[in-house]
């Protein structure tokens, strides 16, 4: 059944998820503003996006750096250390390359927090764990997560 507004709280409760709802006076400038923080074990992200003009959804935060995308499809995210250091577009690349996968977009964030830089990479296709490993052991990478948007 496909997930909506009206049996969004009943299938997240059926799937042993914790629903809480909120509303701030901070909309960040957008009409239609939504934050999710997630926890499992010890980990908690914070995702934030929109919905534009013309119901286009947006990825604007992801743990509190801008990114602007269609959440949709395979997204690669990369947090890495020294992230002014040229090279990491052509390491990754070259391991999707090599791999046969290839971009359909990236973003590089400007921003770094704790000396940490996050790069968005939507992907043509899912990766193999193998190739997700590779990128893990690319030098300065401190975390990787693959999110699959519907």
């Amino acid at each position: 059944e496909p997930l909506n507004e009206v049996n969004a709280v009943l299938i997240a409760a059926d799937r042993g998820i914790e629903v809480g709802q909120a509303t701030a006076a901070d909309d960040h400038g957008y009409r239609k503003y939504l934050e999710v923080r997630l926890e499992w074990g010890d980990h908690t992200s914070i995702l934030a996006g929109a919905v534009l003009e013309g119901a286009q959804a947006r990825l604007l935060r992801v743990d509190g750096f801008s990114v602007d995308m269609a959440p949709h499809g395979h997204t690669l995210l990369v947090w890495r250390r020294n992230s002014h250091v040229p090279g990491i577009i052509g390491r990754l690349g070259t391991i999707l390359g090599d791999a046969g996968v290839g971009i359909s977009s990236i973003q590089v964030g400007n921003e770094e927090i704790a000396g940490v830089g996050l790069l968005a990479v939507r992907l043509s296709e899912p990766i193999p764990a193998e190739i997700r490993d590779a990128i893990g052991d690319t030098p300065d990478v401190v975390r990787i997560e693959v999110v699959v948007f519907p």
